[in-house]
């Protein structure tokens, strides 16, 4: 296989463009992403022109996966030096690293819809995040003036000691909060809150499980 870049794919009967692309992309808006194995683009003249056999490559790739089953997205929207760019002083805590493993988790999170749909995405999470963290400079909330523990809820009551100040990307507050998404994610952050501002896969994961509830 000769791709210099993606997943190689060989066409085959009753194959166009679009229909790759609805199948390993999910969406058959993303054809133009397909390319040849030489890595340019198609166009439509030769989009008509698929032959059985042809190689062609598939985006996103990744341990033999594509598109929306790796969750790779967000990572082929923003890049590692797009993030640096634009969060040029941000905290130790919020790798990069840190991130694409947490948006992983959610295999739909920029990788449904068309090219400008993800993109609008990856920029509305971005500018979330940034908003709340001072360009994600603050691990948690400065000078909280509370626990934040609502005694009333009995869903997800207050653990003995805990606060539950903001903490992560989105500032995650209050014992009901943290209960749930600790719920959605699979972590006990109501007895363990601190999780969020000590783990950063956990307090981005939080992030984009909430985003994406």
């Amino acid at each position: 296989m000769s791709c210099k870049t993606g997943s190689s794919y060989i066409t085959k009967k009753g194959d166009t463009l679009s229909s790759i692309a609805q199948q390993q992309l999910h969406s058959s808006d993303r054809w133009h992403e397909i390319l040849k194995p030489d890595g340019t683009p198609f166009n439509k003249e030769d989009a008509h022109n698929l032959q059985v056999g042809q190689e062609i490559c598939i985006p996103h790739s990744g341990n033999g996966n594509t598109g929306g089953s790796t969750g790779d997205g967000f990572a082929n929207i923003v890049s590692h030096q797009a993030y640096k760019t634009m969060f040029p002083n941000h905290n130790d805590f919020y790798t990069y690293e840190s991130l694409i493993t947490a948006v992983k988790k959610y295999p739909h999170f920029c990788n449904d819809g068309s090219l400008q749909q993800r993109k609008r995405e990856a920029a509305a999470f971005l500018a979330n995040i940034s908003h709340e963290t001072g360009g994600l400079n603050y691990i948690q909330e400065q000078n909280p003036q509370s626990h934040y523990c609502d005694a009333t809820n009995t869903t997800y009551p207050c653990a003995a000691g805990k606060s539950y100040h903001g903490r992560g990307p989105i500032q995650l507050s209050w014992n009901y909060n943290y209960g749930a998404c600790g719920k959605a994610i699979g972590k006990d952050l109501l007895n363990h809150p601190e999780l969020v501002s000590t783990n950063n896969v956990i307090s981005f994961t939080n992030t984009v499980a909430k985003i994406r509830a």
